[in-house]
């Protein structure tokens, strides 16, 4: 799994809503200065190069070893009832 940032037209980027690959964080979409939208979305490893081949411009912000140690460390915290 990815951490990625999406951008396209906004039609574009609602109909990603639909793609049962992207699980969006809606509440990150906003509007880029050029008119397009950008979302942040995690997807599994394949998924970026069909987004681009698709006409999305899309940005790794987090890759999947990176995005694991993450989630490794926030889950050692939950169980060591620690802060999150």
């Amino acid at each position: 799994m990815q951490c990625v940032l999406v951008t396209g037209a906004q039609a574009d980027i609602e109909d990603l809503a639909h793609r049962a690959d992207v699980s969006l964080a809606r509440a990150s979409a906003a509007q880029e200065d050029d008119g397009r939208w950008s979302v942040i979305a995690y997807v599994e490893d394949d998924v970026p190069a069909g987004l681009s081949a698709d006409g999305y411009s899309v940005v790794v912000l987090q890759d999947s070893d990176a995005l694991n140690g993450q989630w490794t460390t926030v889950l050692g915290q939950v169980e060591r009832g620690g802060n999150v």
